[in-house]
């Protein structure tokens, strides 16, 4: 594992093995690490895991009052600037799925995508759109509180009864780039604005607008997700897309590497 730094150190990541380059995005609340097992399966594949702004080592997007999904694009597109390799492919789980899908929709650059467990970003009407920002509006300036643990291993066992839980390995192997400790304790270290509500949010028929537009091939290997409302619709809106089902908890690159490895191997070689 070799660590990098790009755009002056505001985006760090870790990289594994040598061969055909991929791109990898790790996430929500995860960071570069979380492929890390999956590196360890794939020979002849070189893995630049990148932290997402936010995450990990990286700098946060610049100060705002929650987020919103297209913000993240043009640090990426900074990324593959930077980055300059003559193809680029991106691997992408959960958040770092749906933003190589929206990234591969206005850069051409990107010429394939291997997506895990991620189609698009959530939706929102525009309903739900104001009632959210009116909330945010009222609340504006303040700033979520830290949460701290006594220890290092009630802070790993905190990510085992997350959202989507976590082995006991998976849970200590992000955790070793994502948490800082002070006087008061162990806390985990994100940019504290992903856990407010998103600052605004593309409707369902923008979503599919945005997917239509990806021209290049997109592999999904499906885990869990193919049971959320509107999976069908957004599956049709992509032209190129071949979908796997491997059905396993939302984290499956890092509980089974072997077999998520296998299917990128195939698709990569």
């Amino acid at each position: 594992m070799t660590p990098f730094s790009l755009l002056d150190g505001a985006v760090q990541g870790v990289r594994w093995g040598q061969g055909r380059k991929v791109l990898a995005l790790h996430g929500l609340l995860d960071n570069a690490l979380s492929f890390a097992a999956l590196a360890e399966h794939l020979p002849g594949i070189e893995v630049w895991a990148i932290d997402l702004p936010g995450h990990g080592e990286s700098a946060d997007l610049p100060v705002t009052d929650g987020q919103f999904v297209l913000a993240w694009l043009p640090r990426l597109g900074q990324v593959i600037d930077e980055l300059d390799w003559p193809e680029t492919v991106i691997l992408g789980h959960s958040l770092g799925a749906m933003l190589g899908q929206l990234l591969a929709a206005v850069d051409p650059r990107v010429e394939l995508l291997l997506c895990l467990d991620g189609l698009g970003p959530m939706a929102s009407s525009r309903e739900d759109n104001f009632q959210r920002f009116e909330q945010l509006y009222q609340q504006r300036g303040r700033v979520m509180p830290t949460r701290y643990y006594g220890s290092f291993e009630q802070i790993v066992q905190s990510r085992q009864r997350g959202q989507f839980p976590l082995s006991p390995q998976a849970a200590n192997r992000l955790a070793q780039r994502a948490i800082g400790q002070t006087h008061a304790g162990w806390f985990h270290r994100y940019d504290r604005r992903l856990r407010q509500p998103s600052l605004w949010r593309l409707s369902e028929p923008e979503i599919l607008y945005w997917l239509a537009k990806i021209p290049v091939s997109v592999e999904l290997l499906v885990f869990m997700i193919d049971s959320w409302p509107g999976f069908s619709e957004r599956q049709a809106a992509i032209a190129r897309l071949n979908t796997t089902l491997m059905p396993g908890s939302h984290h499956l690159h890092m509980e089974a590497p072997e077999a998520v490895a296998d299917w990128l191997l195939a698709r990569l070689l």
